[in-house]
């Protein structure tokens, strides 16, 4: 799947997007491949990505307890920019997920 994310057709680098984000495997070529995604062509491709990436994350999260450190696996800005890096810090639940 993760080759269908390089495809010429837009519509099959959507399916594969969206069906990773579905998959929510935090295997490093997936998340890796999505990063790559978040600088595709096509808008709704970075925005799946995004929210493929948001998935993953939310799944595979550390239980968390008071004073615990945070670790996002995207951080990603509206122009679809994005970096792997975690964020560390003391955890204020503020860009948690939901």
């Amino acid at each position: 799947m993760i080759d269908a994310l390089r495809d010429p057709s837009v519509v099959i680098r959507r399916e594969a997007v969206w069906a990773l984000g579905e998959i929510r495997s935090a295997e490093t070529a997936v998340i890796d491949t999505l990063n790559e995604t978040l600088h595709d062509s096509d808008q709704y491709v970075r925005g799946l990505s995004a929210e493929a990436l948001r998935k993953i994350q939310y799944r595979n999260q550390p239980k968390r307890t008071a004073g615990s450190r945070c670790w996002n696996f995207a951080q990603v800005s509206l122009t679809g920019k994005g970096t792997s890096q975690p964020a560390g810090g003391p955890c204020d639940r503020s860009t948690c997920p939901p």
